[in-house]
C-alpha cells in the first residue's frame, strides 16, 4: 500500500477541515491540505465549501419566493403565498420597530382612545 491508514483522531481533523482556496506564499494559488496551509493562506482565503452552500440555499430562498410571487392571488392565498406573507411581515416589522425607534415599552405609554382596553396594534394605530 501506498500509506498506512489515518487514525480515528486524524480523520475526524482531516474532515473538520473546510475545503480551503487560497494564496499560499510558497504554493501559490492553492486549495489548502490542512490546517497550517489554511493559516498560511491568511485572511484573504475562500472557504469554498461555505461559499457554495451559501449560494444554494440563497438561490433555494429566491426561487421559493419568486414561485410563491408567480401563483400569488388576491383572493384566497394559498399555504406557499401564506408562508411567505408571515415571513415578509415579521421582516417588515422589524425593520419597522428599528427604523422608527418604535419599542414595547413606548406602546404602554401610549393609549388608543377608540380601544376599550387602550392597546395599541404592532404599528402604532
Amino acid at each position: 500500500m501506498a500509506s498506512e491508514a489515518p487514525t480515528t483522531g486524524e480523520y475526524i481533523q482531516h474532515h473538520l477541515q473546510n475545503l480551503v482556496l487560497g494564496v499560499h506564499p510558497e504554493h501559490g494559488l492553492s486549495i489548502a491540505h490542512g490546517a497550517e496551509d489554511a493559516a498560511a493562506m491568511g485572511f484573504w482565503a475562500i472557504h469554498l465549501d461555505s461559499m457554495f452552500w451559501s449560494i444554494a440555499l440563497g438561490l433555494l430562498f429566491i426561487f421559493i419566493f419568486k414561485k410563491a410571487a408567480d401563483k400569488a392571488t388576491s383572493g384566497v392565498p394559498g399555504g406557499l403565498q401564506n408562508f411567505v406573507e408571515v415571513v415578509d411581515r415579521r421582516r417588515a416589522f422589524s425593520c419597522f420597530r428599528v427604523a422608527c425607534g418604535w419599542l414595547p415599552s413606548v406602546s404602554r405609554e401610549r393609549r388608543d382612545p377608540r380601544r376599550p382596553d387602550g392597546r395599541l396594534d404592532g404599528f402604532g394605530r
